[in-house]
């Protein structure tokens, strides 16, 4: 598998949805850094030619990539340049910092009743997949009832109202 160069300011993925798909690592700009400094997230995926890979995780923290879509990298560098083909999926990232056991609970629960992927990044964000856009508003509906915060990470679907 092929890795990306190390840098101190990557954001990772402990256990991407589509694990078994994946052949390499490939990274994405991270826009706006905590620290103003460069970061980078390290994506999981699938080599399709030299230059094009299919992502194989839900980004945590870059924006207009989701799973399933096939960007292009440049050459020997492995950061990803653009998508050239969209999935159609789209990402929901929803923020738990002060909420309780019971609202992670309930929402692992509709997640999992909906059948849908999702990855969990320490402490406190979930990166959920929506595969199509009646999908993603019915899951914007129940985040909204819930009052739990939320953003669309990928442009795969056209989002309802902001949260």
């Amino acid at each position: 598998m092929t890795q990306v160069a190390a840098s101190r300011h990557v954001v990772v993925h402990e256990n991407p949805v589509w694990r078994e798909r994946s052949s390499t690592m490939i990274r994405a700009a991270v826009p706006n850094p905590p620290d103003g400094g460069t970061w980078f997230e390290q994506l999981w995926a699938r080599k399709i030619d030299d230059l094009h890979y299919e992502l194989c995780c839900i980004p945590f923290a870059t924006y207009d990539y989701a799973l399933g879509d096939v960007v292009e990298v440049g050459a020997g560098d492995y950061t990803v340049k653009r998508v050239t083909e969209r999935s159609g999926r789209g990402i929901l990232r929803v923020w738990l910092a002060d909420a309780s056991r019971e609202t992670w609970d309930e929402l692992q629960g509709m997640i999992r009743f909906r059948g849908l992927l999702f990855e969990f990044r320490k402490p406190a964000l979930v990166a959920i997949d929506v595969p199509d856009e009646q999908t993603a508003r019915d899951v914007e509906a129940e985040l909204q009832k819930a009052k739990l915060r939320y953003e669309l990470g990928s442009s795969g679907y056209t989002p309802g109202p902001e949260s």
